[in-house]
């Protein structure tokens, strides 16, 4: 695991986080905790797709 690798996941799931969390308001009018399961999972996504994006690298 890369440092920079997992702070760039972590960026983009907050920002994706909150922006799932403020659609989702925009849409129920409800404001819930739905964002940090958002967030979770792309980072989680994220960190999977960036090894095999390495692994793969390193095969050439």
């Amino acid at each position: 695991m890369n440092w920079k690798e997992f702070y760039i996941a972590l960026a983009g799931g907050l920002a994706f986080g909150v922006a799932w969390t403020v659609s989702h308001y925009w849409f129920t009018g409800e404001l819930t905790y739905s964002g940090i399961g958002a967030t979770i999972t792309w980072i989680i996504v994220r960190m999977i797709l960036s090894t095999g994006k390495r692994k793969k690298d390193q095969r050439r």
